[in-house]
């Protein structure tokens, strides 16, 4: 038999040594062959492929650069690249099996040589490494050579701290699929019905989705289904077979020849529907978006963050919201969310209105808003107070008073609401020592200083401009959003 791998991979072609601990200077590269690395042709299609050979070209050019240390790798991402263990599962393992099995001098046959009377008479061999996650999917395959006296026989996986002396499956982090009966086991000497019985010339898969952390198994080339699912594959896992009974031996491919099961279809069925599983999920109640929902979406966003007088401009400026909401009521599709734009306007009117938090610059322009509309608000206090004192008579002057204490006192509310929400913002920014920031702040929190904000030195805060920009930048988002 010719192995198909290369000695990129030098302890793979060594059958016996397995997972032995050999010492090796961890301060200098392993050596590499010259030859890029060959592995099962179906992890081509997979993560696996592309690091391998990743990891390959990077080790060449260090081997290159220097024999004497990983010096020359001065990346964080490169050095984790060359110490990943890539290798995998070509053989088993002499040193990681039972008395009881025998493994062939080519390393991939397994005879059972133990009594075979009781369950304590069980052999189980591991491979000399474990199955990598990267490999997205790990198959191996099973072909039975003979059944032996019973045909106890069970191929699975399980992890390194497991006794050599079970069947696979019949203890935790062990799981296995059994020839005499065809029942499925998973940490349980208790079994569940999966699949048929397998005997003499059966040749019988064996795959591990890392993905969704299920398993499966094929008989002669056909699919049996998921034999289990929600697999801990925190831990190492290594391919393993278990036999019971005298007479009972197999050989195994762990990819070095062609599968009988077509792996490599699967796994491009795999990601054909993992492709369709994520556009599923993406299009539940998704219908297409008219140009009137996504401007109900952008004034819903408006007015959740409080951007009053943008959402107002908004609204005049859309003209299928101006056109369709005769009764001034935008209700935002999917989100059981109705808002008025009446309620806007008032807002709009007075600056005030709930304020959720929103963040960082789009809470500034939301400061600025409130800010100025409450100093409009002052000067129409002050001119609604002239304004009486002329041209009321003393008998109107009590009911005037009352008026102007109310007024008053919204006024003094709102300011104080404004100052609250200041100090929330530069609570919120006082880690921030940037000058940009600070310089910002300054000049929102100056818009209270000034009689009117419009003319003040800091007038551009409030300017159109900026308000076609938000707007612009949340269409633009939505808009992206749905139809990416």
């Amino acid at each position: 038999m010719t192995s198909t791998y290369n000695i990129a991979f030098p302890a793979l072609l060594y059958p016996g040594l397995g997972s032995q601990k050999i010492k090796t200077n961890t301060s200098s590269p392993p050596h590499w062959s010259l030859a890029p690395p060959k592995y099962p042709s179906y992890l081509k299609l997979t993560l696996y492929g592309n690091l391998v050979t990743e990891q390959y070209n990077l080790m060449q050019h260090v081997q290159k650069t220097t024999q004497e240390s990983t010096t020359a790798v001065k990346d964080k991402q490169e050095h984790d690249l060359v110490n990943l263990d890539l290798r995998l599962p070509t053989f088993w393992n002499s040193k990681d099996k039972s008395k009881n099995i025998d493994v062939g001098s080519n390393g991939i046959e397994l005879t059972y040589i133990g009594p075979g009377k009781q369950e304590t008479h069980a052999a189980l061999a591991r491979s000399n490494f474990p199955m990598r996650p990267q490999c997205g999917i790990f198959y191996y395959e099973m072909k039975v050579i003979s059944k032996g006296e019973d045909g106890y026989i069970g191929i699975g996986f399980c992890c390194a701290e497991n006794k050599t002396e079970r069947l696979p499956g019949w203890d935790v982090d062990s799981w296995g699929y059994h020839g005499d009966d065809g029942h499925s086991f998973a940490g349980s000497g208790i079994g569940q019905n999966y699949g048929p019985c397998f005997t003499t010339g059966d040749v019988i898969g064996c795959g591990v989705n890392f993905a969704d952390r299920s398993a499966f198994y094929t008989k002669n080339g056909k699919f049996l289904g998921t034999a289990f699912k929600q697999i801990d594959v925190s831990k190492p896992l290594y391919p393993s077979v278990g036999l019971r009974t005298t007479g009972e031996k197999i050989t195994t491919n762990f990819g070095h020849e062609p599968f009988m099961f077509d792996i490599e279809q699967y796994i491009k069925d795999q990601k054909v529907l993992s492709i369709q599983q994520m556009i599923s999920r993406q299009s539940i109640d998704r219908t297409p978006y008219t140009e009137y929902d996504l401007n109900q979406l952008v004034l819903s966003y408006l007015i959740h963050h409080g951007y009053t007088k943008t959402a107002f401009a908004f609204v005049k400026n859309t003209k299928s919201i101006s056109d369709t909401d005769q009764e001034d009521t935008v209700t935002v599709r999917g989100t059981g969310m109705e808002q008025r734009t009446g309620k806007i306007r008032n807002q709009e009117k007075d600056g005030l209105g709930e304020m959720p938090k929103p963040s960082k610059q789009k809470r500034r322009l939301s400061y600025a808003e409130i800010a100025s509309s409450i100093n409009q608000k002052k000067d129409v206090n002050l001119e609604s107070s002239k304004h009486t004192k002329h041209e009321h008579s003393e008998n109107q002057a009590h009911m005037m008073d009352i008026d102007e204490k109310s007024e008053k006192d919204v006024s003094a509310e709102s300011l104080e609401r404004v100052m609250k929400y200041g100090q929330q913002l530069q609570e919120e920014y006082k880690l921030d020592q940037s000058d940009k920031t600070k310089a910002s702040l300054t000049e929102i929190f100056s818009l209270l200083a000034y009689h009117d904000p419009y003319t003040s030195p800091v007038s551009h805060i409030m300017s159109v401009s900026r308000r076609d920009a938000l707007a612009t930048e949340v269409n633009a988002a939505i808009l992206g959003k749905f139809y990416k």
